[in-house]
């Protein structure tokens, strides 16, 4: 894991220089603003096998990713990963070769799930080359990130307050 102190690994998967596919990264650093307690916020630019090596270590892995499932764009979905297999409709391998809907349910096979595994699921509007999220994107990017703060809040036990709030 990035950083031994951490119990919460959150990453952020994706392309910042895909439009939409940049909604991990984006609300990972977003997250690293906030200096969270006993959290590492990360990018990660493939998701893969390798996922299982990065959150060796961790209580609680969040990750986020863009979907492209032919959904509203910006259409949230939230799995809890030690619950229910990712459908990998909603995660297609196509941009990060082994999506994170392989990389999870091969470390289920693996018996190398995390005890917490939170999986954040945007719908994309554009895939194109080119930086920036779409309006519908950045709103749901918005939403995730409060998500995500209550749900290391609920981890951790410790208040949070967003940078740039109060």
């Amino acid at each position: 894991m990035p950083n031994d102190s951490a119990q919460i690994l959150v990453i952020g998967v994706g392309n910042s220089y895909r439009g939409d596919d940049g909604v991990g990264p984006f609300i990972a650093q977003r997250l690293r603003e906030n200096k969270l307690p006993e959290t590492v916020a990360i990018s990660e630019g493939r998701a893969g096998a390798s996922l299982m090596d990065t959150w060796l270590g961790a209580s609680l892995v969040i990750i986020i990713d863009a979907m492209n499932s032919g959904d509203l764009p910006g259409k949230i979905r939230h799995f809890d990963a030690r619950r229910e297999p990712l459908p990998k409709m909603f995660f297609p391998s196509t941009t990060h070769h082994f999506g994170v809907a392989e990389a999870v349910e091969l470390a289920r096979v693996l018996d190398r799930l995390p005890p917490s595994i939170i999986i954040y699921g945007i719908e994309g509007k554009s895939f194109e080359q080119g930086i920036g999220l779409s309006p519908e994107v950045l709103k749901a990017a918005k939403e995730i990130e409060g998500r995500v703060l209550r749900d290391i809040h609920d981890e951790v036990r410790t208040p949070i307050v967003p940078a740039g709030s109060g």
